[in-house]
C-alpha cells in the first residue's frame, strides 16, 4: 500500500525498468493518479486504508515479532524443509524488502530491528 498511496508510485523506477516514454507519462501523473486512486479506494474498502500510517507500522511490527518468535532458530517456519507456508510468507516479505525501496517497511526489516534478522534471512 505504501508504494501507491504514500509514495504515489514515485519509487517504481527503482525496481522496474520503465521505458522513457512511459516514464514521462508517469511523471506527469497520467496513469499514476488513476492507479493510486484505485489502490487507495481498494485499501479503504479492505480496511487497512482507514488506519493511520503509524497504526499500520505498529501492526506490521507486531506481525514481524510473531513471525520471528515462530521462526526462532529454525531454517524455515515448519522445520528444516521449505513448505507452502514459507512460500506465502516469502511472497509477502519480498514486497517489503525488495519492491518498496525507501519504505518504512524496508527500514523495519533492514534497519534498527535486528530482532527480525531471522525473518529477513527467509528472503
Amino acid at each position: 500500500m505504501w508504494r501507491y498511496v504514500k509514495d504515489e508510485g514515485q519509487s517504481l523506477h527503482k525496481i522496474v525498468d520503465i521505458p522513457p516514454v512511459l516514464r514521462v507519462l508517469l511523471r506527469f501523473g497520467v496513469f499514476r493518479r488513476r492507479a493510486c486512486k484505485l489502490i487507495r479506494t481498494n485499501a479503504w474498502c479492505q480496511g487497512i486504508g482507514r488506519l493511520k500510517e503509524e497504526d499500520v507500522l505498529h501492526i506490521m511490527g507486531d506481525d514481524l515479532r510473531a513471525l520471528s518468535t515462530i521462526l526462532g532458530n529454525k531454517k524455515f517456519i515448519l522445520g528444516e524443509d521449505a513448505s507452502e507456508v514459507d512460500c506465502a510468507v516469502f511472497g509477502m516479505l519480498v514486497q517489503a524488502l525488495w519492491c518498496s525501496p525507501g519504505s518504512p517497511y524496508e527500514r523495519m526489516l533492514h534497519g534498527k530491528f535486528i530482532l527480525y534478522l531471522n525473518v529477513s534471512k527467509l528472503c
